[in-house]
């Protein structure tokens, strides 16, 4: 059912209207400013999940990694800074994760799956052979609410990877315990993770990327 409503959606579009992107303009150019020159076999990219995830290097020691995250953005505004983000670095597999807060923005799902296929169009133009991962939305104590729109989207990225060739990493279920939430892997806003979250985090990285 999800790969007849994801053919429907390809062939028929959204009308939604996203943010303006050029609001992250300076961020961005801080963040490419500040890995200038650096070249890596992975490169980060998407939302705060990312952009705070201190020991993504630790992670993935295996890598020379580049985190570009930058916090609040939607997959929007990822396919107007993607480049900056990337290009110079050359990197062998690139890790995306966004959606989370286009969903709690009021986005529908399919609409987010269409920004992330022109997403993916984009960057396997410029790079055919590289390795991409989907990350997909993680559930979070202050979003539960939205949880129907989450594994909904959730579902179309997981069909469209296993589709498109592409890898998928499910932090929907890393992060829970018997269909539970644990609030103690957040920090106190509910909606981030702390050290014991992005222990889970890690492992759904590191088994997805076949690291053990």
């Amino acid at each position: 059912m999800r790969m007849a409503v994801f053919a429907w959606l390809v062939v028929y579009g959204s009308s939604l209207q996203a943010q303006d992107p050029a609001r992250f303009n300076r961020e961005v150019a801080e963040i490419a400013a500040s890995h200038r020159g650096q070249t890596a076999e992975v490169v980060l990219l998407g939302s705060s999940s990312i952009k705070i995830w201190s020991e993504c290097h630790a992670c993935l020691a295996e890598f020379s990694v580049i985190n570009s995250g930058f916090g609040g953005s939607q997959t929007s505004d990822l396919l107007a800074h993607w480049r900056v983000l990337t290009v110079e670095h050359n990197p062998d597999l690139i890790c995306i994760y966004e959606g989370d807060n286009d969903l709690a923005a009021g986005e529908h799902p399919d609409s987010i799956m269409l920004e992330m296929v022109q997403l993916v169009g984009e960057i396997r133009a410029e790079w055919p052979e590289i390795r991409l991962f989907l990350v997909g939305p993680k559930p979070s104590p202050s979003r539960m609410h939205l949880a129907e729109a989450y594994q909904r989207l959730n579902g179309l990225m997981l069909d469209y990877c296993e589709q498109q060739e592409l890898g998928f990493i499910d932090t929907w279920n890393a992060l829970q315990v018997n269909g539970e939430v644990p609030q103690e892997w957040f920090q106190a806003d509910r909606l981030h993770l702390n050290d014991a979250g992005y222990a889970r985090w890690c492992e759904a990285f590191r088994s997805s990327l076949e690291l053990e």
